[in-house]
This record gives C-alpha cells, structure tokens and sequence, in this order.
C-alpha cells in the first residue's frame, strides 16, 4: 500500500490501479506465462551430516595429501647420501687427476726438453783412425729380465741353509758380479764365484758357477741360477748356492758394471796376455760400457766418446808380452762371452781376479785402507770393513804369493747340457756329486 509525503496512504491511486487491472484481459496474462521456460526447481543441498550414521565397514579413512613424516624423513636421508656420494666422486676424480699431473707432467717436461736438446755434433776420427765414427754405431745389447717381479723374494738372513761342521779354517764369501743396464733396476748376476780364503795360510781358491745352472727354489720349479739374485737379492743367491753345492756361505760381496771398473781402475789395471779377437771384443764391450754411461747420466756424449777413443785398445799379444788394460778394458776382458764360450769367460774371470790380487800384492795397510774406504760406493757387502783388511792382509801379505786354484760348476759329467722347449740350459744337474767334487777342490780331501 503506497503513501503519500504525509505518511497517509492514497485511497484514490489504489483504486485507480486496481481498474487498470481489471480492465486487462485476462487470457493475454496466460499466454505469457505459457511463454516462458518453466522454473526448475533449485537442487537440494547435501546435508553436512549423513541422515544416519554408516556402519564401521562403511567409514572411509581420509587421504591425506601430504606423505607421513616417515617417509619425509626417508627422501631427505635418500637427497643427503646421493649429495654426499657425488662430492666423493668429484674428490676421487680431482685426486685422479692431481696423481696423474704428479707423475706424468714431469715426464712430459724432461721428454719436451730432450726433444729440444741439441744434438752433439760427434768427432769426426775417419782422418785420424781411418774408421767412420765406430764409437757413434755400437749398440748397446739388450738385456731381457725373468718373468717375474725383481726381488720379490724375501730371505732372513738366518734362513740360508748354511752347511754345518765345515771347517772354519776356510771363510767362504760369494761373489756376485751384475749386468745391470738400468740404474737401480734387479739384474741377473753375469758372475757368481765362490772365493774360498784360508785364514791361516792365506790360500785362495775361487770356484765359477755356470749361470745356465738349471736349479729349484721357492715359487720357481726350474730356472737359472743367475735369477736367484733378480728375485731374491744376495741372501736368497747365497741360500741356492749353499742348497745346491752343500756350502756354508754367509757373506757376499756385489759390484754391478760401472762399480768394478771404478774398483780395477782404482787398483791400477791389469796387465793380461790377449789375442786380437780378444782385442777386438774389448773394444766393442768398452764402446759399449760408455754407452751405458751415457744413459745413466753419468757422462757426456762427447767425453766418453773422446775417452773411449783415446784409449782405444790396437795392440795384441804376439811374442807373449802382456797387454796394459784399464779399468773399463778390465771390464770388458772379463764380460767377453760371443767369441768362444760361457765357460771360456768364467776363465777370463777368474784370471781377472788373480791379476787384481797380483796388483795388490806389495799394497800396505794403509792403501788397502783407502781403496775399500774410498771405493765402498762402487761395491755393496755384509763384511764390515775390518773384516776385509784382515783377510787381505793375510792373502796378500804371503811372501810366496801365487796364482788362486780355480775350477767351475757344475762338474763335468754331472750335467745335461741341452735345449728344452726352446730354453739351452744345464740340465739334470746331479748335485751329490757336485757337493762331494767342491768340497774335495776346497778342503783337500782325498
């Protein structure tokens, strides 16, 4: 009901609308009614509560969006140990490659260095000796080393299957001689000889064992002797010589190339009857002594050229008159082996020894004195040094000084020289006869 601005309705347009309304016909009112689409009615709303109550199969546990606290704690675990595992590996890697600079960029360096090194211009001696450069063309000869690692085995030095009730009166020392090519590297001894001294008489006797001696000795069921000292040093040398020959050696003494031409230079030399095939492989052996040298650092290619050609060897023994020979032709005298046989060598050795003693025969205490002291970097030994001034004092003080008793082993007969599986050695050595043969030779026994 409308009012008026006096808060009164008005009687007057109430009634006038109310004829307006009935005057209108009523069917036009439902036509369009009919017209319009029909209201459907609203959807019901569920209810925040179930009518009735589910049972206990029919409640449905929430699903929680986020993962248990567990398996939170898990995943984090998981991230830190992949984290961790990939800086160890970045650190294995750094470290690879710091050892790898470590070792090899000083070796690239020294090779880049070589490469740029000048090459010596070498002297020409053709107008002088009539040969064209002969020091510039020798080859050193290879030496091929066991299988195996060097000095593998480890001997005590009370594990040296040392022979007893031998007589005391004789001192037995093993000498062991290398044809090391390679500073510091495990050798195969070129020469082993036992050196027999009687500490009363001052008799000498040296014994040369063949190096192709086919032996047995721990993890090697069948090689040459001159390997025991490549695999096991001088205790496990002198442990197979005392097994094999019934000796009861406990002391050595070791000189590798360089070392005993230092020695028999030091001495002064030798004074040695040779033929000129002799002649002719000392100088070959001495071209090649320096080379080794060369190799080591030890000298400059055009000293030791100029050195070698200056004391060249052109003479030879024609009316029985000996030949002077120096350290390094010393050397290369006792290390000739291609001109006839292994065991013309062991003889050219131990003639070699028995010049030195002759060189050695008038020396006074206190020479021998400064030739082991000043020479003890040249040779390596278990005797102290007041040992070796006593037994030479007695072998050379002698007045009817001679010439040491030799022989070699294995004896004559008691051996198979052959070649099995392309391998010559000394084979099915008998060593019974062997012990009997060198314990006769150095105990005069009948």
């Amino acid at each position: 009901m409308s009012e008026n601005r006096y808060g009164q309705f008005d009687r007057q347009r109430i009634q006038e609308n109310r004829k307006k309304a009935a005057a209108q016909p009523r069917q036009a009112g439902y036509a369009r009614a009919a017209t319009k689409p029909p209201v459907e009615a609203p959807a019901e709303k569920p209810s925040a509560r179930p009518l009735e109550k589910p049972g206990k199969d029919q409640v449905k546990k929430p699903v929680s969006k986020r993962p248990p606290v567990q398996n939170r704690k898990k995943k984090k675990r998981a991230k830190k140990r992949k984290k961790a595992l990939r800086v160890l590996i970045t650190l294995l890697v750094l470290a690879a490659l710091a050892f790898l600079a470590y070792k090899f960029v000083p070796v690239y360096l020294e090779y880049r260095n070589e490469q740029t090194k000048p090459t010596p211009t070498p002297y020409n001696y053709t107008a002088t000796n009539g040969e064209p450069s002969a020091f510039l063309t020798m080859i050193s000869e290879p030496t091929q080393p066991p299988e195996g690692e060097g000095n593998s085995i480890s001997i005590m030095d009370t594990d040296l299957s040392v022979t007893e009730g031998l007589d005391e009166t004789w001192f037995n020392v093993l000498l062991l001689g290398t044809d090391s090519r390679v500073l510091h590297e495990p050798a195969r001894t070129d020469t082993m000889i036992i050196c027999s001294l009687n500490k009363v008489t001052g008799d000498v006797k040296l014994t040369s064992i063949m190096r192709d001696t086919n032996v047995f000795f721990e993890g090697h069921n069948g090689t040459r002797i001159n390997n025991a000292f490549f695999y096991g040093g001088a205790n496990l040398a002198m442990k197979v010589v005392n097994e094999t020959f019934g000796m009861n050696i406990q002391n050595y003494v070791y000189v590798d190339f360089s070392g005993f031409a230092k020695i028999a230079e030091a001495i002064g030399g030798i004074d040695m009857q040779i033929t000129e095939n002799e002649m002719k492989h000392i100088n070959h052996n001495v071209a090649e002594q320096y080379h080794l040298l060369i190799s080591q650092g030890k000298m400059e290619y055009e000293a030791a050229e100029a050195e070698y050609y200056a004391t060249k060897l052109n003479e030879f023994t024609t009316d029985g008159t000996p030949v002077h020979l120096n350290g390094m032709q010393t050397l290369g005298y006792a290390r000739i082996r291609k001109l006839d046989s292994d065991y013309a060598r062991t003889e050219r050795q131990r003639k070699v020894l028995n010049a030195l003693m002759t060189g050695l025969q008038d020396a006074s205490l206190a020479k021998l004195t400064n030739l082991v002291v000043s020479n003890a970097q040249y040779y390596s030994t278990n005797l102290s040094i007041s040992q070796i001034l006593d037994l030479a004092q007695v072998v050379l003080g002698r007045t009817d000084f001679a010439q040491a008793q030799s022989m070699y082993l294995p004896v004559q007969g008691s051996y198979k020289e052959e070649v099995r599986n392309n391998d010559a050695r000394l084979y099915d050595v008998d060593t019974e006869a062997n012990k009997i043969a060198l314990y006769n030779f150095i105990y005069n026994q009948q």
